[in-house]
C-alpha cells in the first residue's frame, strides 16, 4: 500500500506548489471545503477557519443541521455495508473517493500545465514536462490498481 500513498503525497505536493505559483489546479475548491481562503489571482491567503468551510456548513448548518449529520452517517453506513458484500476492505472503499479524486485533480492540473506550456514554452520544454509527468501519471494509476487488488 506504500506505493499509492507515495504517489498521492507527491501529486498533492506538486499541485499545491503549482497552485501557489498561480496555476489553476482546482485546489481552490478543496480549500473552500476545508475553510482555507486562497485567491489564486492575487496570491492572498485569507481567513482559515473550519466553521467557514463548506463541509461544516453541510454537516452542521446554522447551529446544527440534523440532515447533514444523518447524511454523513448514511454515507459511512453505506460504505460499511458495501464492504461487507465485496472483497475489498472497508478502509479501501472509504478511501477510494479521496484517492481517485486526487488522481482526477492531478490529471486536470497536468492538462492545465500542458496547455500553458504549449502556449508559452518552446517545444523541447513542453516535451520535457511531458516526459516527467506522463510516466508519473501512469505509475499513479498502476499503483492504485495494485492497491485495490491487494497486490501492492
Amino acid at each position: 500500500m506504500g506505493k499509492a500513498w507515495n504517489y498521492l503525497f507527491i501529486s498533492i505536493s506538486m499541485m499545491l506548489v503549482l497552485t501557489f505559483l498561480g496555476f489553476e489546479t482546482g485546489f481552490t475548491q478543496i480549500f473552500n471545503l476545508i475553510g482555507f481562503e486562497y485567491t489564486p489571482s492575487t496570491g492572498e491567503i485569507g481567513n482559515v477557519t473550519t466553521s467557514a468551510s463548506n463541509v461544516y456548513g453541510v454537516l452542521f448548518g446554522n447551529g446544527g443541521d440534523l440532515a447533514g449529520i444523518l447524511l454523513a452517517l448514511a454515507v459511512a453506513g453505506g460504505a460499511v455495508l458495501v464492504g461487507l458484500f465485496t472483497k475489498a476492505s472497508t478502509e479501501n472503499l472509504i478511501l477510494l473517493p479521496f484517492i481517485t479524486g486526487t488522481l482526477v485533480l492531478f490529471v486536470q492540473t497536468f492538462v492545465q500545465l500542458m496547455i500553458y506550456a504549449v502556449g508559452n514554452f518552446p517545444t523541447w520544454a513542453t516535451a520535457a514536462i511531458l516526459v516527467v509527468l506522463l510516466p508519473f501519471t501512469f505509475g499513479f494509476i498502476v499503483a492504485l490498481a495494485e492497491m485495490f487488488r491487494g497486490t501492492d
